[in-house]
């Protein structure tokens, strides 16, 4: 039976298992290569730059796309420490274990009723600019 570490972000529960990982990193690999998603045979042992073709900017994506997914932040010495889907594994399993969960913010239509938590920053920002 495989070790699962899980997530509670409110009403959702999200699952660092090797199938959810590998999942993020096939849907990657389909729209970077073309392929159909079943047709990306690889496992945690493949290497992200010689197996699956990734170069930096894709590893980038790849991160993003994990940190989204499993509501957290990687450090960025992930980008060039993580050579294996499994190193991903467990590089987002280790940042759920140390970090708070990371809450969204509104999405930028709640803008307008959520503007008295952000007036502070918007005018500063406005002063900026």
């Amino acid at each position: 039976m495989q070790a699962v570490a899980t997530r509670s972000t409110g009403s959702q529960t999200d699952e660092v298992s090797a199938d959810t990982v590998l999942e993020v990193v096939r849907g990657l690999h389909a729209l970077l290569h073309h392929v159909p998603l079943e047709a990306a045979a690889f496992g945690l042992d493949s290497r992200l730059d010689r197996d699956l073709g990734f170069d930096s900017l894709a590893r980038v994506e790849l991160l993003v796309r994990l940190e989204q997914r499993f509501q957290v932040e990687l450090p960025e010495r992930v980008l060039e420490s993580a050579d294996t889907v499994a190193a991903l594994l467990e590089a987002v399993r280790a940042a759920q274990k140390c970090a708070p969960a990371i809450r969204p913010g509104p999405h930028p239509s709640q803008l307008e009723e959520h503007s008295h938590r952000y007036a502070p920053v918007l005018a500063n920002a406005q002063v900026a600019a």
